[in-house]
């Protein structure tokens, strides 16, 4: 579930739809932050998704928290 969600927060990045984008990413990162063990290349590409597409959005203190592990 996690890894669909990180494709859909680029599939909307790569359509200029940036709140779904954040939408997915974050609900990527929560996905991946819940599973004990997850792979941790696939959560920190989730943050660093959520980091950008916060920053897009101008949600500077979000993407602040994302860069931040």
């Amino acid at each position: 579930a996690a890894r669909a969600a990180s494709d859909a927060a680029r599939a909307a990045s790569r359509t200029a739809a940036h709140a779904e984008a954040l939408h997915y990413a974050a609900t990527a990162c929560a996905l991946y932050e819940r599973v004990p063990g997850a792979e941790t290349e696939g959560l920190l590409r989730a943050r660093l998704a959520l980091a950008e597409t916060a920053l897009t959005c101008g949600d500077y203190a979000r993407a602040e928290s994302a860069y931040r592990l």
